[in-house]
């Protein structure tokens, strides 16, 4: 099993396809359609790290929807080292 990391930040200003924090998708919903995919056939688990390096706001809307997941296959979304996420409106239920 595979762990897939991801990044976001709105202030990102590389290739915007999540794959180190320069190159970071600048949208939790960029994210998620860019990487949609079922987690149980590819054997993986998505760790998506998110910041601000430059203060900027996602405020983009994201809903989480069409992923295929499993008891050790699933998505872990979380604020970088040292970063205040808000969590209000957050449903951290499977």
């Amino acid at each position: 099993m595979a762990e897939v990391v991801r990044y976001v930040d709105p202030d990102a200003s590389g290739a915007g396809d999540g794959t180190s924090w320069t190159d970071a998708y600048t949208s939790l919903s960029a994210w998620e359609s860019g990487e949609q995919t079922d987690l149980v056939t590819d054997g993986d688990w998505h760790h998506v790290y998110c910041r601000s390096s430059s203060g900027s706001a996602d405020t983009t809307a994201v809903n989480i929807v069409g992923w295929t997941t499993g008891a050790d296959n699933y998505i872990l979304i979380e604020a970088a080292d040292g970063d205040e996420a808000v969590k209000d409106g957050w449903d951290t239920s499977r």
